[in-house]
């Protein structure tokens, strides 16, 4: 335990070092998806179904803008369509952000403008995104048949719509092997936080696969009620604590050492593994 914890002070130092938070790539897709198209019609093109949508959004720091640097829309019947470079022309300081761009040569058009809407600084899971796309030039390319208003309606080709979901792989950043009781449990402290299953309150929790030998696999999920930006907490380990209860059995007090969205490293408040598995294993 002595070696672990020696290797621990050197991840937890290096981790000092960094003590301006990296940039960040987040990956999205969108869940619930309902699509359709617009006022412009193009015989044989069939934009009604979308099988999915993914959105790469960069941010340099917390308290900047999230910019949407790609979007990826596969259809069901029709070429995906996937649009690169970006932007917003919103206020930085707003609290949700529309970005806008354009693809040449889509399908039969010589271009098409896309507008995403509703992206915000946190983009958590849940939140409805909507994306519409339109020709800018369409008069010798589209069939209007008895669609003849299109110019005035803004040249609507298409619109999709979903719920916002985090893509980004997980991967595991510690693991801890304890013994409780004559019986073997293993701890694995995943890399990102995640809302806590069954709460309204937006509280965030740290991710934990646990193995407790004989009863099988769960997952912990250790809250976090002072987090403010949980895009850019990094989980860096978890440090464990042996302790004898008031009835003479043993337990241990876990606690998550991470780096905050500043850069600092520090620590959660210390929870129980016997409480921690009696939420995972009773439920």
């Amino acid at each position: 335990m002595l070696f672990k914890s020696a290797i621990k002070t050197l991840v937890v130092s290096a981790a000092l070092l960094a003590c301006v938070a990296q940039a960040k790539t987040f990956k999205y897709e969108l869940q619930n998806i309902y699509s359709g198209r617009g006022a412009v019609v193009y015989s044989g093109l069939d934009l009604n179904e979308v099988k999915s949508v993914t959105l790469t959004v960069e941010q340099a720091e917390p308290r900047a803008t999230p910019m949407l640097t790609s979007l990826e829309i596969e259809y069901a019947y029709a070429p995906k369509l996937s649009v690169k470079k970006l932007f917003s022309p919103n206020d930085p300081n707003g609290d949700s952000w529309i970005f806008t761009g354009k693809v040449n040569d889509a399908w039969v058009f010589r271009q098409i403008n896309v507008r995403v809407d509703s992206l915000d600084r946190l983009n958590q899971d849940g939140k409805e995104i909507m994306i519409d796309g339109y020709v800018s030039e369409y008069e010798s390319f589209v069939e209007l048949g008895a669609n003849g208003d299109a110019y005035e309606r803004g040249k609507h080709l298409f619109f999709v719509a979903g719920e916002l979901k985090a893509a980004n792989p997980s991967k595991v950043v510690d693991v801890e092997k304890l013994t409780l009781d004559d019986s073997r449990v293993k701890l694995s402290l995943r890399d990102k936080l995640v809302s806590m299953p069954g709460d309204t309150r937006a509280k965030k929790a740290y991710v934990i696969d646990v193995l407790w030998f004989g009863k099988g696999e769960s997952v912990i999920y250790f809250p976090d009620y002072g987090i403010t930006d949980s895009l850019f907490v990094d989980p860096i380990s978890i440090d464990v604590t042996k302790f004898t209860t008031t009835d003479g059995s043993e337990d241990y007090n876990i606690t998550i050492i991470l780096r905050d969205e500043y850069g600092n490293v520090v620590d959660t408040n210390p929870i129980s593994l016997l409480y921690l598995l009696s939420t995972a294993y009773d439920n």
